[in-house]
């Protein structure tokens, strides 16, 4: 999972190739470890099945980094790092927006089945969430939105951290 930028500020999620495509079918469904550790969803790191609930793991991921500045589980090593997003619940800083952290929490849910976004999870539908309350999402998928920010060709990733995260 990664990030895009496209006309005016606003952004697209991409898939740099990890999709092996029809996971939708149990029997298609991917096994390998693959990817990113700290982006990993618990069901990857364990060698089970998966399909794309991960990909909403990794949203809950780029969510929490985007909104805290760092990632939501570490360790001293690989193993450490694995056991703690397999195990450990996440945890926010107390004055963190409580409709955000719904919506993190459910997207972090270790059970692939129960998390955010996937059909069978009781919390709903990823864009009837409480953090999205208000947003026309018919404007966000054709761009009408005004992005924050538009970077120029001479912006750096380090730029638009100072921009976002040391606010």
């Amino acid at each position: 999972l990664s990030f895009s930028f496209i006309s005016q500020g606003n952004i697209q999620l991409v898939d740099f190739g990890m999709c092996t495509g029809k996971i939708y079918r149990e029997e298609m469904q991917p096994t390998e470890f693959a990817g990113t550790v700290e982006y990993m969803a618990p069901e990857v790191i364990k060698g089970h099945k998966y399909n794309q609930s991960v990909d909403y793991w990794s949203l809950g991921i780029v969510a929490y980094e985007m909104s805290v500045g760092c990632f939501p589980f570490t360790g001293t090593d690989e193993d450490e790092l694995c056991w703690m997003v397999c195990h450990q619940p996440v945890s926010f800083p107390s004055a963190f927006d409580p409709d955000l952290r719904s919506l993190i929490v459910g997207l972090l849910c270790k059970s692939a089945p129960e998390r955010l976004g996937m059909d069978s999870c009781v919390l709903g539908k990823l864009r009837d969430q409480i953090f999205f309350a208000g947003l026309k999402w018919r404007d966000v998928e054709t761009c009408r939105l005004k992005a924050p920010f538009i970077p120029d060709s001479e912006t750096s990733i380090r730029d638009l951290a100072k921009i976002y995260f040391l606010q």
